[in-house]
């Protein structure tokens, strides 16, 4: 089925009072994994468990993926601070003297 069929506003509002009017405004939305079933008496818990476990999958992926780019973000962010604290000399134009940058000073360890 098409997601994006590109209706008015108006009777994209329409289609969705009708569904509220039919459902109710407790509905609940059913996904399943694998071939859909046949009828809201076909579905099997073990259809269930399968979907729940597909999802609970996902969602444990997806929390990896972010710790692992907080990760990499605390990183950079230690590096952008060790950059900053770091001592610096004020590197001066030879012709005028006038400033033209800065450059870390290396510390004798």
């Amino acid at each position: 089925m098409a997601s994006k069929l590109n209706y008015s506003a108006a009777l994209e509002n329409a289609r969705m009072d009708a569904i509220t009017t039919t459902v109710g405004n407790a509905g609940k939305l059913w996904i399943y994994k694998g071939t859909q079933e046949a009828g809201p008496g076909t579905v099997t818990a073990q259809t269930v468990a399968d979907t729940s476990q597909a999802l609970l999958d996902m969602l444990a992926q997806a929390m990896q993926q972010m710790q692992a780019a907080m990760g990499q973000h605390a990183q950079a962010m230690a590096m952008h601070a060790q950059a900053a604290n770091t001592p610096k000399r004020i590197v001066r134009d030879p012709m005028t003297g006038r400033a033209v940058g800065v450059e870390p000073v290396r510390t004798m360890q």
